[in-house]
């Protein structure tokens, strides 16, 4: 067996959106990457300002869910019970598996104000 220079050993697959940045949550993969790459994503009209957050599937990749995020490098975390949260200049709480919208925590509530 050979062992490459990047530390692969076979074919690596792509994942199939390229971004700026990227991760796992469980058992999730999440990329960061341009909001022109879908103008039907809210808040419309999108602007330079805003990053699209990509929620796939570990082994196939497949979309689960994409939201508008004001980072290029959020703060992306799976607490075991299926949720993920995203800090990224606001709070979101998405549930992959969830045919239902991404819930948007406003700052001020959880502060308890």
């Amino acid at each position: 067996m050979t062992i490459r220079h990047d530390l692969t050993v076979g074919d690596v697959e792509a994942a199939a959106v390229r971004g700026h940045s990227g991760g796992t949550a469980g058992p999730w993969v999440w990329v960061v990457h341009h909001a022109s790459d879908d103008p039907n994503i809210e808040p419309n009209p999108l602007s330079d300002w805003y990053c699209l957050l990509s929620i796939l599937d570990r082994v196939s990749f497949a979309l689960q869910c994409r939201l508008a995020v004001r980072s290029p490098y959020p703060e992306v975390s799976y607490d075991g019970g299926g949720l993920i949260w995203i800090v990224a200049g606001e709070v979101w709480v998405v549930d992959p598996r969830s045919p239902g919208p991404v819930q948007h925590l406003p700052t001020d509530r959880l502060a308890g104000k």
